[in-house]
Parts: C-alpha cells; structure tokens; sequence
C-alpha cells in the first residue's frame, strides 16, 4: 500500500527535485495499492516539483482522425472516431493521464493525436505551439522539454513506452519521420 508520502520519499530517490520539468508515463496498476489513486499519485509528483516546477504528462488520443485540412474530425467511415477537443477529450494511456488531464490549472496541446497536459511554471510555453506535421518534431512540446533539459520519470512502465524518444528518432538523419 502506498500513501502520497510515500511516493514522494520514492520520487525525491529518483532524483525528482523542485524546480524540475519531469514528463511522466506512468502505469496505476504496476503500482501496487495506492490510497487514493491517481490523484495521490498526481498529488505527489506536483509536491515534488513544487511551485517552480512543471509536470507533463502525455494525453494521447489515438481515436481521434484528422482531416486532410488539418483539423481534427470524425470519420464516417469510423463511427467510433471522435472530433478533438483538448478540453473534453480524453486520453486513452491510463488512470493518471486521464485525471491529470481534468486537473484543476493544468493545460494541453492542441495536437489531436499526440498531445501533452502541463501543470506548472513552464506548462503554457510546453504546449504551444503544437503543429500538425510531425506532433514530436520541430517545434513541438517534445522539443521544448529537450531545450528545457527536462527529466523523464517512467513510473511503473518500461521504456517501450517513453514517447519522449520519438523526438531523439526526429533528429537523428534518416530517421522515423
């Protein structure tokens, strides 16, 4: 069983620090027991990085299409398909992405594919913008917590889910596009 306190004493071993802009993927359930859940979980990772910190976290919503136009639709081809909002949608990468997306002040790229929620100092510079091309290219929130120096935190997952990575395959030559 794990309390709030707990898991900031396992996040400051981490090297978790205030002031720090940390990108968390993160898994409830490889946590064990956590009294409170996902809002314990969010609550001590914000303890951590403090007033002068940020947290990002990605909200990726994979069932939204894009128009040719570049704007977020629904397909009739794909009922199921739903039009972005970055307000309302939700993300489909677990408990604590999808609370940390309704968290009180915390804000979130406009990519309808790969977007990210930010809570913190840095939070309205990390999302936006955020261009339709590549959403972890140039110019968007992945390249910005690179030129931020920010820290990855995979909490419970493996780094086959680190998306932080696709922007290091961005800019090596020949690579993913």
């Amino acid at each position: 069983m794990l309390s709030r306190e707990q898991i900031r004493g396992h996040l400051a071993d981490l090297g978790v620090r205030q002031g720090d802009t940390v990108m968390v993927h993160s898994s409830l359930s490889s946590l064990g027991f956590v009294v409170g859940g996902a809002h314990t979980c969010i609550q001590a990772l914000l303890d951590s990085v403090g007033q002068s910190g940020t947290l990002v976290v990605p909200a990726f919503s994979p069932a939204v299409l894009e128009s040719e136009a570049g704007e977020a639709t629904s397909d009739d081809a794909n009922p199921g398909a739903a039009v972005f909002d970055p307000a309302t949608t939700p993300t489909s990468l677990g408990a604590i992405p999808e609370a940390f997306r309704t968290w009180a002040g915390v804000v979130r790229s406009a990519h309808p594919h790969v977007s990210v929620c930010a809570k913190g100092v840095n939070a309205a510079e990390i999302v936006a913008p955020h261009g339709l091309a590549w959403g972890q290219g140039a110019g968007s929130p992945f390249e910005r917590l690179h030129e931020m120096d920010a820290r990855l935190l995979l909490l419970g997952v493996g780094f086959n889910r680190a998306t932080l990575l696709h922007y290091a395959e961005f800019r090596v030559p020949h690579g993913r596009r």
